[in-house]
Formats: structure tokens, sequence, C-alpha cells
């Protein structure tokens, strides 16, 4: 539970800021964040995980770094202030 709690707070900050630079008149900018389910390598840990996991599988570093990469990048511009949970469905 404490690990949701604080990404509502890093959520809530993110979205502060935004609302506060609007409001000052200064140039938009875009605020996204991520939260990944965790990577891990112990194969006991990943083969007992997956069964809970959603899709099925372990996250690996390469589909949190292609998260990120969307929303640094163009096709992402019109996206700000969203926390995009890249967790494979746990978090739903």
């Amino acid at each position: 539970m404490a690990m949701q709690e604080c990404k509502r707070a890093i959520l809530g900050k993110a979205l502060e800021d935004l609302v506060a630079r609007a409001r000052s008149g200064k140039e938009p900018c875009r605020i996204g964040l991520m939260a990944s389910g965790g990577e891990h390598s112990d194969a006991e840990f990943l083969a007992a995980a997956s069964a809970a996991i959603p899709m099925g599988k372990p996250g690996r570093p390469e589909d949190v770094a292609a998260a990120i990469a969307f929303l640094a990048g163009e096709r992402a511009g019109y996206i700000t202030g969203q926390l995009l949970c890249i967790d494979g469905g746990m978090g739903m």
C-alpha cells in the first residue's frame, strides 16, 4: 500500500507543478510520469511472479525504456500530467 500512496503523492506534485506553470503564463510544458512494476533477474522469483501478472510474463528493462522513449517523443506531444503504469496489469 505504501507504494500506491507514494505514486499518488508524486503524481499529485507533478500535476500541481503543471497547473502552477500554466497559471503563471509561462510556456506550457509536458510532464509524464512512469511507474514500473519492477524488473527482476532471479529465475525462481520470476517464475512465481509470472503466474500473478495478468500479462503472464515479467517486465523487461526494454519495456520500461520503450514507454519512456514514447513519453519523451513527439508522438506523445499532447500527453501531459499522466502516470503511465508499466506493470503488465498488476495495478488493475
